[in-house]
């Protein structure tokens, strides 16, 4: 295929809707803060003690609730509990300008993905009267050797040989953490958890993904029953994916010094030091965590507090 179809012959939905995430965040932000509630930007939590009340420190102080959730891209305070259940995918993006002119009003603020090998997403953007075509793919698990230049190259290519784009503007990378049987994690943390719980493993869908976890553990917290609650428990028996189900990672973790042979086309824990064994017998050394920088962002004012509000749960974006 030389060109792009055309829009009117692709597959849509036509109740879909887009919203600008950053603007949603401030939203929640802001409906979060005042009355009780604060936001504390800037300040990375150092220790986490699972009591009543539950206690997250940082370097300047401390902040107590009756229930923490632990909703970052990797889990911290989890000691290891998620190691094998889920791993970091990277995926790259390039900006680039529409050919000097506006995009076609069947392009316009449009949204595409595609559903063919490489995968290619594509979505348009109107920004201060200049147009860009965004485009996504060349994804794989951080751990992957490859060049990353040569991924925005076909990128960039892509955008100028099938949509016309000009010359890249920008271009970045993201990563995700990836649940092994492609559903979120949500719940208490650990099997011995009692105010600590976790948002992880959403699987690229932040937006849709952590909203839904966000309505599940507001219903836990709150005391109320939620059907789905235990379809995205952490320590869920069945798989709903092609890998490794969570309970061969549960069964794994528990004995982490025993060497499991790994069968074809699967990957194995051999020891818990972070190091998995291919099928092929090489070793590969997975990170724990990578941590990104941030863009620097005023800290939003907010008196402390010596102690809980009563019946307040907390959540802790580190």
């Amino acid at each position: 295929m030389s060109r792009c179809p055309s829009p009117s012959k692709a597959p849509s939905a036509s109740t879909a809707r887009r919203i600008h995430a950053v603007k949603y965040l401030q939203g929640l932000a802001g409906a979060v803060h005042g009355d009780g509630s604060f936001v504390f930007e800037e300040s990375p939590a150092v220790a986490l003690q699972d009591g009543s009340p539950t206690a997250v420190n940082t370097e300047r102080g401390s902040v107590r609730a009756r229930d923490v959730i632990v909703a970052t891209n990797v889990p911290f305070g989890d000691r290891g509990v998620f190691d094998a259940r889920c791993y970091p995918h990277r995926s790259y993006l390039t900006a680039s300008l529409a050919a000097g002119r506006r995009l076609d009003d069947a392009f316009r603020n449009s949204t595409f993905i595609g559903v063919d090998e490489p995968m290619r997403s594509i979505l348009t953007v109107d920004v201060d009267g200049t147009s860009y075509v965004l485009t996504g793919g060349e994804g794989h698990r951080a751990s992957d050797v490859g060049d990353a230049a040569e991924r925005y190259s076909r990128l960039a290519a892509f955008a100028r040989d099938r949509l016309g784009a000009g010359e890249t503007a920008f271009r970045w990378s993201t990563q995700d953490a990836m649940p092994v049987d492609g559903l979120p994690y949500v719940g208490l943390m650990s099997p011995d958890a009692r105010h600590v719980h976790v948002i992880t493993g959403l699987r690229k869908w932040g937006l849709t993904n952590g909203t839904a976890a966000a309505l599940i553990l507001a219903d836990t917290l709150c005391g109320r029953h939620n059907a789905w609650a235990a379809v995205f428990r952490w320590h869920r028996h069945s798989g709903a994916g092609r890998e490794e189900p969570p309970a061969q990672a549960a069964a794994l973790l528990s004995t982490p010094d025993a060497h499991v042979p790994a069968k074809p086309s699967e990957g194995k824990v051999s020891q818990y030091t972070n190091v998995a064994q291919s099928t092929n017998k090489r070793q590969r050394a997975l990170s724990r965590c990578t941590l990104l920088p941030r863009p620097s962002r005023p800290r939003l004012a907010g008196k402390r507090r010596s102690g809980p509000v009563p019946g307040s749960a907390g959540i802790v974006n580190l």
